[in-house]
């Protein structure tokens, strides 16, 4: 499920080196994912004469509200003064988009503050993703336009498209996640989903996944998504191979029978991972 790193790594040094980028800033997000990043990353930088001006964490953030006004306080500004007086003008950002959200706060407050800018060429990995809604509906982006993005690989995967035109709340009653991302996306709601309904507009079944903008809804699969639906097929030939095998059965563990359901099972496990 989860796609080797190591083609990034060659992707980025082959990117710096087309454009003769020799002097470049790190920013990662604060975890373990992040640390390994850079010590892999530095290593191949390094072979191929890249040298790093800093390498920073993208900082926490902890909304503060006083008299009714809300502000932000960072675990630590590090990271911006780096941005503002380093001569790199090449930052290469890492992290899932949750982790690295505080990077644009700061950002975003420095320039409202200040009226200035960090103006830099980003090169962000497939990670980080700026299509995620929680990433792009809540925050301006301004900061990172035209950033220069990694992406997982993918390829269609026949019927995923017809099953997201066709979906519609009323086929999940009961799914409490179908039936908020119905209500946020087309400010309706499905009957009976909530007690009381006189303040709500009542979905009609009739709104489309396709009808809204790219920047709440992909249509496309995800690179993410498509890792998950080969992990689930790898699994399931794999199963179906030891079920079918003529060798012996542990006679303390029986496998039992079981059947792989191809169609909208794997389809909403897809389109689940392809919203979140």
């Amino acid at each position: 499920m989860v796609p080797n790193e190591a083609a990034q790594y060659d992707g980025i040094v082959q990117l710096l080196s087309y454009f003769s980028w020799t002097w470049v800033g790190l920013i990662v997000s604060d975890d373990n994912q992040g640390e390994e990043f850079v010590q892999s990353l530095k290593s191949v930088l390094s072979r191929n004469s890249i040298c790093v001006a800093f390498t920073e964490k993208a900082p926490f953030f902890f909304p503060q509200t006083v008299n009714g006004l809300t502000y932000y306080e960072f675990s630590s500004v590090t990271v911006l003064k780096n941005l503002i007086f380093t001569k790199a003008n090449v930052i290469v950002a890492y992290g899932v988009t949750s982790l690295m959200i505080g990077l644009n706060i700061l950002l975003r407050s420095y320039e409202q503050s200040t009226r200035k800018s960090t103006e830099k060429v980003w090169v962000t990995t497939a990670q980080w993703d700026f299509s995620s809604k929680v990433f792009l509906n809540d925050w301006h982006v301004k900061h990172f336009h035209g950033s220069l993005s990694f992406t997982v690989h993918k390829n269609n995967v026949p019927r995923f498209k017809t099953f997201l035109q066709e979906f519609n709340p009323y086929q999940h009653r009961d799914s409490n996640f179908f039936q908020y991302f119905w209500h946020d996306a087309f400010d309706c709601i499905s009957p009976n989903f909530y007690k009381n309904t006189q303040n709500f507009k009542i979905c009609t079944g009739e709104e489309k996944l396709e009808s809204l903008p790219q920047t709440v809804f992909e249509m496309n699969m995800s690179g993410d998504s498509y890792s998950i639906y080969n992990a689930v097929y790898a699994l399931a030939y794999a199963l179906d191979n030891l079920y079918s095998s003529e060798n012996p059965k542990p006679s303390h563990h029986p496998l039992q029978s079981w059947k792989v359901m191809y169609g909208q099972n794997w389809l909403t496990i897809l389109y689940l991972n392809h919203f979140w």
